[in-house]
């Protein structure tokens, strides 16, 4: 009897031991490095405040990228208006993923799908994009409307981000409670890895006082927050209308714990649900990044933001959701997506 117990002991320690070696290889390894290069030059100065960033014909460096603005104070080229009768135009807007905060203009998706859609295409399909870092919907709103319009979309990508609701007079938790769990602290890899996954699990990552939670508690339970942000669903419904301009909103993917305990994929659903109801279309995105090391995909380690490769991944989900749009969208375009 003694002999399988201690069998049994010997083979489960060394599994142990086996997992422990793997894990501390795994959990000490050295993160990838940044994607993005930065670009360094003693000429251009430094942009910081959002007045840097919409100022017109504009030349510098932000987040480590050249920042370069049209005479309409956008991080574009210059485009026709009013519109020729031989072009469709996308409108993009958004906070600071959809401008491309840390990465090069022609590598964000607005300008990447601008690409894909207008090879051996007639007529000729620009996107503009009039996204600024640092907005919320309320912000991307406004944008739209005062500089984005003027362009006379006939199509208007709305980019999601989670931090769209976090209206400052609406919190109900505070964000200075903490944006990520605890860092564990264990000699033994294995114990960390444990603890690290039990983080990861949906009812432990929205505790309370946790970033997730907050954004959570938001959507969720915060009915004048919800409200808020469904009324300018509304305005962008309306405006779609008034303009004869389909309305997409790309659910872009919050860059952390990409597995199928995500802590997000609730709100995802409730802001599509929102849109549907609206009549907007919608594309969504987290399938598409489960499963990618959430570090290969930032700007760099020290910037969260999406890199080149997450705007690779946004441009998937992008397309994707394009083709789910009613022919009647294209006007004249009808593009083969």
């Amino acid at each position: 009897m003694l002999r399988p117990i201690l069998t049994i002991a010997i083979t489960l320690g060394l599994l142990a031991g086996a997992a422990e070696i793997g894990l501390r290889f795994w959990l000490e390894a050295p993160p990838p490095p940044s994607p993005t290069p930065r670009v360094h030059s003693k000429e251009l100065r430094r942009l910081k405040g959002l007045a840097d960033l919409v100022r017109k014909d504009q030349r510098g460096i932000f987040a480590g990228q050249l920042f370069e603005t049209n005479s309409q104070g956008i991080r574009d080229r210059e485009y026709d208006t009013p519109k020729p009768d031989d072009v469709f135009r996308i409108v993009a807007t958004g906070g600071s993923n959809a401008m491309g905060s840390g990465v090069a203009e022609e590598r964000t998706y607005a300008a990447r799908i601008e690409d894909e859609l207008s090879e051996e295409r007639a007529p000729r399909i620009e996107v503009v994009n009039v996204a600024i870092a640092g907005a919320n919907i309320e912000h991307s709103m406004k944008r739209l409307e005062t500089v984005g319009l003027a362009y006379e979309p006939d199509l208007i990508v709305y980019g999601f981000a989670p931090t769209d609701i976090r209206l400052r007079d609406l919190y109900r938790s505070s964000a200075s409670r903490g944006m990520r769990p605890k860092p564990v602290h264990s000699a033994s890899a294995l114990s960390r890895a444990v603890q690290m996954g039990l983080q990861e699990l949906p009812w432990i990552r929205r505790a309370p006082g946790t970033y997730p939670a907050e954004m959570f508690d938001n959507y969720f339970h915060n009915e004048a927050a919800w409200q808020a942000y469904t009324g300018h669903l509304d305005r962008l419904a309306t405006l779609g209308r008034q303009y004869d301009a389909c309305v997409l909103v790309l659910l872009q993917t919050q860059l952390d714990s990409l597995h199928h305990f995500h802590p997000y994929d609730q709100v995802y659903e409730r802001v599509a649900g929102a849109a549907k109801e609206r009549g907007l279309g919608v594309a969504p995105s987290l399938d598409l990044f489960l499963g990618e090391d959430p570090r290969s995909l930032w700007v760099s380690q020290g910037n969260k933001h999406a890199g080149e490769r997450a705007h690779e991944i946004l441009t998937q989900a992008l397309r994707r959701g394009l083709a789910t749009l009613p022919a009647s969208c294209w006007k004249t375009a009808h593009p083969d997506l």
